[in-house]
């Protein structure tokens, strides 16, 4: 059984647990609303400006307290090659969860996940290279820095770093994860809830390695937008 509780150096300075967590609501709150008003002006910029303002904010808390990202677990993992065949197992469990809860979340919702937002990048080379590079920067590495680093770990450190703690907080991490996508419509939350969840769960199960669940959403979101970019949603339609 995978023994979540924390076995690390304890810190060069105390910290409060309580007070860790009043910042990480202000962080969500201030970025959140950008985020937010973003999606209400289907602003792209504002979008990105979220999850950048979120890491300064971040990145601003660890300096402060003499830490780094590593504290998350963004270090060099003891085994490239398990990593990677973790990522994929992963990609491959994201993608069958995928196609079995996708007709169950519509017919729930009676709405099909939104995919507007990436219309654009149908045969276009262009949006689909801007598209990769935003997947793989701002996605995959700000978002599992925001979701399964700092988010996962501040829930978990509040309740005690126990395993009731970090179940609870692989929970709350996804639910959170799910409402930060709405642009994609109500069933696009719940998918992408449940896949935050599957994220969340490789990166405990590969000792809190967040490379895993990095390439894992990195691998999701490229093949996602390769699909667009080649039709292959429509032609299976």
């Amino acid at each position: 059984m995978i023994d979540l509780e924390e076995k690390t150096v304890k810190p060069s300075f105390p910290r409060n647990p309580w007070i860790e967590l009043a910042i990480m609501v202000f962080i969500f709150f201030v970025s959140g609303s950008l985020l937010w008003w973003g999606t209400k002006t289907q602003s792209a910029l504002l979008t990105f400006l979220s999850i950048l303002l979120a890491l300064g904010l971040i990145r601003l808390v660890l300096w402060l307290r003499r830490s780094s990202w590593r504290e998350f677990g963004l270090k060099k993992p003891k085994s490239w090659l398990k990593t990677i065949l973790l990522a994929i197992g992963g990609l491959i469990t994201v993608y069958l969860v995928v196609i079995i809860s996708m007709p169950l979340v519509t017919r729930l919702t009676g709405q099909p996940v939104d995919k507007s937002p990436f219309e654009t990048l149908r045969g276009n080379v262009p949006a689909l290279i801007i598209g990769l590079f935003v997947v793989w920067t701002l996605a995959a590495f700000g978002e599992e820095l925001i979701f399964r680093g700092y988010l996962m770990n501040t829930f978990a450190r509040v309740l005690g770093n126990k395993n009731g703690g970090w179940i609870f907080a692989c929970f709350i991490n996804s639910i959170l994860f799910g409402i930060g996508h709405t642009y994609q419509g109500i069933s696009g939350v719940i998918l992408l809830g449940i896949v935050g969840l599957l994220y969340a769960l490789f990166y405990l199960g590969s000792g809190r390695n967040l490379w895993v669940p990095i390439l894992i959403h990195g691998l999701y979101d490229t093949s996602a937008f390769l699909v667009i970019f080649f039709n292959l949603d429509k032609s299976s339609a």
